[in-house]
């Protein structure tokens, strides 16, 4: 059993052959760049004025100016801008040749139609410059980058219709145990809803489009086989839950196994999610998590979450933020790293009531998990810990 910064480190230090494809720019959204996104143009791609107002030389407005031309958005102006001479012009026009400056509508008193006077000038220029915010050829986005709503108008305005995007994994979940029932069936007086399955399936689709559900096994080594193997022929990465334990009906392990995949993680110092496995075959993958809902909820935050992003060639977006307690903490043990629900308020942090890791509902009541160091059994108020939220 190894530590949870080593099995990190197995994980981030994964090298998986991935594929590319070009979309269109409507179904970027939630997909990783595949290139380099360069600009084919300045931006702006003109002087503009930054605001609605009259565009003139600096040097002539203590003089009452002639309006000799109207200049709306899109427009190419067709008269410069000489001595005693300005034009009227909306934000984002062309800045005409000759001015240097745009005053303010507010700042002007029209003299007659076709005249006006500066009343005052706050010595800005209001023009937004050629080229100022992006040249030629500049990189805007790099390689890796997951792209989100704001990236979207950049590679729009850099002329991306398409884009080169690294494919999604296909990504299969199976949830074993004889106990097991689906959400819509109620349960005899030995057995339990699947909630594990749906929420693993939930996380995925967070992060990849194709996510295939592949029901309930039971525990019998001969339905766990084909159903396992079934999942590894369709997808590229299958997430079991439950059955990856040392108990006399947990062949999961024995079944990776049987199937020709090395484990790269076989257990790790951890609470909960101490039996999590990952096993390579190729560039084929198994995560098997242990049955409580907790540990698979909190495995998939810090390992499977990890592993999908490295076949999309980009980082984990993992943040972790250094916050106080606000009350003291105790803990039994402390051979293990340990993830704790915690509920974030006005930068303090606080423990909910949690009986352990088949208490899913104790995340319902937080905004955040903090990690508990090996070793560690007390946090004593205002000692700061490491939160991830969530």
């Amino acid at each position: 059993m190894i530590s949870f910064n080593e099995a990190r480190s197995i994980i981030k230090n994964l090298t998986i052959e991935t594929k590319q494809e070009e979309i269109t720019l409507a179904d970027a959204c939630g997909r990783v760049l595949a290139e380099n996104v360069v600009s084919d143009i300045d931006m702006p791609p003109y002087d503009k004025a930054a605001m609605d107002g009259y565009a003139c030389r600096l040097s002539d407005i203590d003089k009452t100016l002639k309006v000799i031309e109207e200049i709306p958005a899109g427009y190419e102006p067709v008269k410069q801008i000489e001595q005693g001479h300005c034009s009227k012009i909306m934000t984002g026009a062309m800045v005409p040749e000759g001015a240097d400056c745009v005053i303010m509508k507010e700042d002007i008193e029209l003299v007659s139609d076709s005249n006006i006077k500066v009343l005052t000038y706050k010595s800005k220029s209001n023009i937004c410059l050629k080229g100022e915010d992006v040249k030629r050829n500049d990189i805007l986005l790099n390689r890796g980058v997951f792209i989100k709503p704001r990236h979207i108008a950049i590679l729009a305005s850099a002329g991306y219709s398409k884009v080169k995007v690294y494919k999604d994994p296909l990504v299969g979940v199976l949830s074993t145990g004889n106990e097991l029932v689906e959400p819509d069936k109620k349960p005899d007086r030995s057995g339990i809803r699947n909630s594990n399955g749906w929420q693993l399936l939930a996380q995925a689709k967070e992060i990849v489009n194709d996510v295939r559900y592949f029901g309930i096994a039971k525990d019998d080594v001969n339905d766990l086989y084909s159903r396992i193997k079934l999942a590894t022929e369709e997808t590229d990465l299958v997430i079991i839950s439950g059955g990856v334990s040392v108990g006399d009906y947990d062949f999961v392990p024995q079944i990776i196994e049987e199937l020709g995949y090395d484990s790269l993680i076989k257990g790790v110092m951890v609470k909960p999610g101490k039996r999590i496995i990952v096993a390579r075959k190729g560039d084929k993958f198994i995560v098997g998590t242990p049955g409580n809902p907790v540990s698979a909820y909190i495995q998939f935050i810090l390992l499977i979450k990890p592993l999908i992003y490295r076949f999309l060639k980009t980082s984990d977006e993992e943040q972790i933020i250094s916050m106080p307690v606000d009350r003291s903490f105790k803990r039994k043990g402390g051979k293990r790293t340990e993830f704790y629900p915690v509920v974030v308020t006005n930068g303090k942090v606080d423990f909910v009531d949690y009986n352990g890791s088949a208490n899913i509902q104790a995340y319902a009541m937080a905004n955040a998990f903090i990690e508990i160091p090996q070793g560690t059994v007390e946090i004593n108020k205002g000692e700061k810990v490491d939160v991830r939220f969530i």
